[in-house]
C-alpha cells in the first residue's frame, strides 16, 4: 500500500513553528514585565530555544518546547 504523498510532505515539514514561538514570547515577555523580579532588579537575562525546535527537528503532535533562560548577571 502507497503512502499518499499529502501525509509525506506532513511528516518531512516542522511541527508547531508558530506555537513555539508564541510560548517564547510569552515567557520572554512575562520575564520582562514589571511584576517580573528579573526585570525589578535590571537583571540581564536572555530567552531562547534550545532542542528540536531551535533544530528545526520538530515534528507535529509529538514536541515539546525547550525553552532556556539564562541569566546573565552575578
Amino acid at each position: 500500500m502507497a503512502i499518499p504523498e499529502s501525509r509525506l510532505e506532513s511528516w518531512t515539514g516542522t511541527g508547531a513553528d508558530k506555537g513555539s514561538a508564541r510560548c517564547r514570547r510569552t515567557v520572554r515577555n512575562g520575564l520582562r514585565s514589571s511584576r517580573s523580579l528579573l526585570s525589578q532588579k535590571k537583571d540581564d537575562f536572555s530567552v531562547y530555544l534550545q532542542g528540536s525546535y531551535a533544530n528545526t527537528t520538530h515534528i507535529h503532535g509529538g514536541s515539546d518546547v525547550d525553552l532556556v533562560v539564562r541569566h546573565e548577571s552575578t
